[in-house]
């Protein structure tokens, strides 16, 4: 609906430019220039065309993506306790910084010595260590992005296990629970291994901001540049791998392989259902942005509305006086935006486990042939050909154990 409501948009502002450029009047808006006019006109025409027409061939993709972002909506209101993860992955994530602080301060201060020095006229502190100590500041440095990458691999796994289970109806009271004990007690090293993966590429985007710095500080423009590239193929690998150990850990969830199995076969998954992935990536993406600017617009003006109507703030002889509305508004929104954040990815995540999901279950069940464009069913009717009956490829479970084998078979059936 939205991509034909865009559409018409686009179609009626061509029309009217086209139309401006052999009848111009003063009411309706113009560039001045007939020529120029009716050429814009025509290429919004032309593009809106082209997007329709790509519409029209991706229906299904796109009916597909809606319907992931129905069930999103649908698992969410209906699991609840999802909203509560993001909560207890930040008290988790700020009790490790804690701990992770303190064990930076104790190493850092080991130093063996340290001194200032006057480098383009600012002072610059150079703080000594021996092999060892790098060593272990470097082993520091890969273990906190571990295990930060951990709780977040452990948290995103809980809110799959509660949306698998939901999607195949066999959710209950304690999922959430049972999601922690499933992932701590059977998936623990698949979750570590793809969390270390994330790691080390996040410790090598660190190397290399730091050379990239070094290369600007020193004026080495050639040594910069080279950072910087490498930094950016750097970060969208890694921006790759986080999109991959997401469907990974599905994977893991539901079949129970290992991380380089699931992997393999989550990319598998994907590559078939590459266009349906796309779709639902930017209709996640539109919802997510619609969160957080409604929650940090509602912020911003709830505070702003109470700073300039509520007597205690707004009286010059009360303790809590706000003498600049504005910029305690601002300050709310970006609260709200900060915290929204982990709240509306929990929806892309959700979303995502329902095209998973799907995308599974279509492979696992012999469904009767789909006659997938309108030609096919056209010639159907008309001609009165039967229904044929294809049965799809039988997944290989032969790496399962016995008992995950018997269930996978009879699912199959």
């Amino acid at each position: 609906a939205a991509a034909t409501a865009r559409d018409h948009i686009e179609a009626g502002l061509g029309g009217l430019f086209v139309f401006q450029s052999y009848q111009p009047n003063d009411v309706l808006p113009t560039s001045g220039n007939a020529d120029q006019d009716l050429q814009v006109g025509v290429a919004i025409l032309i593009v809106d065309a082209i997007v329709l027409l790509f519409v029209l061939c991706k229906r299904k993709s796109i009916a597909n993506a809606i319907d992931c972002v129905t069930s999103a909506a649908e698992c969410i209101a209906e699991s609840p306790l999802m909203l509560l993860e993001p909560l207890v992955s930040a008290i988790f994530r700020i009790a490790l910084l804690v701990v992770l602080v303190v064990g930076w301060v104790y190493l850092l201060a080991c130093a063996d010595g340290w001194s200032v020095k006057m480098e383009s006229g600012y002072p610059s502190l150079q703080v000594d260590y021996d092999d060892v100590e790098k060593v272990m500041l470097g082993f520091l440095l890969l273990m906190s992005f571990w295990l930060l990458e951990f709780g977040h691999a452990l948290s995103t796994f809980v809110i799959i296990y509660m949306a698998q289970m939901w999607c195949f109806k066999q959710n209950g009271g304690c999922d959430y629970l049972r999601g922690y004990k499933t992932g701590l007690t059977y998936h623990f090293g698949s979750l570590a291994m793809g969390s270390f993966f994330i790691a080390v590429v996040r410790v090598i985007r660190a190397i290399l901001g730091t050379i990239q710095e070094a290369s600007k500080d020193s004026g080495n423009k050639v040594a910069e540049a080279l950072a910087c590239i490498f930094n950016c193929i750097v970060s969208c690998f890694e921006r790759f791998l986080q999109k991959l150990n997401k469907f990974a850990y599905m994977d893991v969830c539901i079949n129970s392989n290992n991380f380089c199995v699931a992997a393999g076969h989550a990319l598998s998954i994907l590559s078939h259902n590459a266009t349906d992935a796309l779709a639902l990536q930017g209709a996640a993406f539109i919802f997510e942005v619609l969160g957080v600017v409604v929650v940090t617009v509602g912020g911003y003006f709830g505070v702003y509305f109470a700073a300039t109507n509520i007597d205690m703030y707004t009286n010059m002889e009360s303790a809590t006086y706000v003498s600049d509305p504005s910029a305690v508004a601002v300050v709310a929104a970006l609260i709200c935006c900060a915290v929204s954040m982990p709240f509306v990815l929990v929806f892309s995540t959700v979303a995502d486990t329902a095209l998973f999901c799907g995308a599974l279950d279509t492979l696992r069940k012999p469904l009767e042939e789909e006659q997938k464009s309108f030609i096919d069913r056209h010639f159907a009717v008309c001609c009165g050909s039967p229904s044929s009956k294809k049965a799809r490829t039988k997944v290989d479970n032969s790496h399962h154990p016995p008992g995950t084998q018997k269930l996978l078979d009879k699912l199959q059936k």
